[in-house]
């Protein structure tokens, strides 16, 4: 069932221009969760991307959607996809960013699993953007977790997900991956820098999701989280996990993907 669409409240920074000759454009939005949070928002679509597909883009803990993503947007809108990032209610200045949302709720009240209405919201949002297509999730640490949920809740809406150093153990207690992971029937990538498999149930973890039927890939060099495509925080090369990311984005965006 196709998930209804909570209560969206959209305020513009700019103009967002989509007449012609409108090469680039972003907005400032503010979208109301079913339990009354503003979630402060970025979004990225101009002419040439109406009708594209639209990813959205949720940060790790202690950061802010722009400043963990930013390296990442000018690569991602030449491949021609629309963006919807995100400034989740657990989040802080991690990466030098602050975090909108965050800053106006009382962190030490809220779980990781306590986020998913915050991701909910910007899956409604982005129906709304483009009515006719499917988003892709992309889910970085505890992020990665829960695009797992929300897949398996709302299958209609999703394309495929992306996530990069999903956490679990008890952190997590009560969305953990794992346990959505079997429920998830749409194309699933999920990554890990080679610095976190000496771990045994990180190791374990991608095993259950191979099992599973999801494609998994492992940076080398890398870095937690979505960090592992941005060159600097790797101090190293990321074209390798790069190529990996873009023929999955591709295939989904031709309608090529398939789970397994």
């Amino acid at each position: 069932m196709r998930i209804a669409r909570p209560f969206l409240l959209i305020l513009l920074a700019t103009p967002f221009p989509l007449g012609a000759g409108a090469q680039e454009a972003s907005a400032d939005t503010v979208l109301t969760t079913s339990d009354g949070v503003r979630v402060h928002a970025t979004w990225y679509r101009s002419q040439d991307t109406v009708g594209e597909p639209v990813i959205l883009l949720f940060h790790q803990g202690g950061a802010s959607g722009m400043a963990e993503y930013g390296p990442l947007i000018p690569r991602l809108r030449a491949a021609g996809f629309n963006l919807l990032i995100i400034d989740q209610r657990r989040g802080g200045e991690r990466f030098g960013g602050i975090n909108r949302t965050a800053s106006s709720v009382a962190a030490d009240d809220v779980s990781y699993c306590d986020v998913l209405p915050d991701l909910e919201a910007a899956l409604a949002f982005a129906r709304y953007l483009e009515p006719d297509q499917r988003s892709i999730l992309w889910g970085s640490s505890y992020s990665a977790a829960l695009v797992f949920q929300l897949a398996a809740a709302h299958p209609e809406d999703v394309q495929g997900l992306l996530a990069f150093s999903p956490a679990s153990g008890d952190p997590m207690a009560g969305c953990r991956p794992e346990p959505f992971g079997e429920q998830v029937h749409v194309p699933a990538l999920v990554l890990r820098p080679q610095s976190e498999m000496e771990h045994g149930w990180i190791a374990e973890q991608m095993q259950i999701f191979r099992d599973q039927g999801h494609e998994t890939h492992v940076a080398d060099p890398g870095a937690h989280g979505s960090s592992m495509l941005v060159a600097d925080r790797v101090s190293g090369d990321v074209e390798d996990t790069w190529e990996i990311v873009s023929a999955f984005l591709n295939r989904l965006a031709s309608g090529d993907g398939s789970h397994g």
